[in-house]
């Protein structure tokens, strides 16, 4: 039902569709005005997402470029960036005793390269009113009005 959903989480869904932007789309139809979309997608740049043994290794991953511009394609606005998972999966009962101190040492030292994404959107209702182009006369134009 068209526009009946406050609130939408996706964890798994954009790293593995075929066709990203008519899935956002059919979330955006779907989201109340103002609806809102937490979405959690694979880091390009992460460790999880190069591995296949992680449930993050498989499909496509994306940078948070690529995921604004796929958002903004949607007519979804970005209203909060965070991320996660900067310890690599290393299953060592000496690394997974040391988990949060390492989560948050790699939050502080390298925040590019979690694993994860995740970003909470909002629904638009308008597009964005992009930067207009500058058009320009061509020559044979100019001539022709003489």
């Amino acid at each position: 039902v068209d526009a009946s959903v406050d609130y939408m989480l996706a964890v798994h869904c954009l790293e593995a569709s075929e066709r990203a932007r008519p899935l956002l789309r059919e979330m955006w139809r779907v989201l109340k005005p103002e609806g809102r979309l937490l979405i959690v997608v694979p880091n390009r740049r992460g460790v999880w997402a190069r591995m296949e043994a992680t449930p993050f290794g498989h499909g496509r991953p994306y940078s948070a470029t690529q995921l604004e511009r796929l958002l903004a394609d949607a007519l979804f606005t970005p209203i909060e960036w965070g991320a996660a998972l900067y310890l690599p999966p290393i299953d060592r009962p000496l690394v997974l005793r040391s988990a949060m101190a390492l989560e948050r040492m790699g939050a502080r030292l390298w925040p590019a390269f979690a694993g994860l994404i995740i970003v909470e959107a909002k629904k638009e209702l308008v597009a964005p009113i992009g930067k207009g182009r500058r058009t320009r006369v061509l020559e044979a134009d100019s001539h022709a009005r003489d």
